[in-house]
């Protein structure tokens, strides 16, 4: 009898396991079309000089694209500046700024696509 039943739960739990999907990998794009003016450069330790990012030499008014789609963690002022967060599905965040404008429909919640306008630069 006890043979029976584990052969069931086997039976049962096979079936669950096997239909979760396997989220396709995230694929990033550059923002804009413009040329890297400084590239990553990781700081000596925590909280040392470097650049964390990539920054593009852009032109003001240059339309700004999600680099990957995901949803809108934060849109507004960071030191008088205005910058967009949006995390991706592979638990990255990516954040745009500083921005000249941030785009409408861009607030915290929103989901953006990837290639979606963020604002300008």
């Amino acid at each position: 009898m006890a043979r029976a039943l584990l052969s069931t739960l086997v039976i049962l739990v096979a079936p669950l396991a096997a239909t979760e999907p396997t989220p396709p990998p995230t694929t990033y794009r550059p923002p804009v079309d413009a040329p890297v003016s400084d590239p990553f450069r990781p700081p000596p330790t925590r909280y040392g000089r470097g650049n964390r990012g990539l920054e593009y030499d852009t032109d003001a008014g240059v339309v700004v694209v999600a680099a990957a789609g995901g949803s809108v963690t934060f849109a507004g002022q960071v030191g008088g500046r205005l910058h967009v967060t949006v995390a991706h599905a592979d638990g990255i965040r990516t954040t745009y700024g500083p921005l000249g404008r941030i785009a409408p429909g861009v607030v915290r919640g929103a989901v953006l696509d990837a290639g979606d306008a963020v604002g300008t630069a």
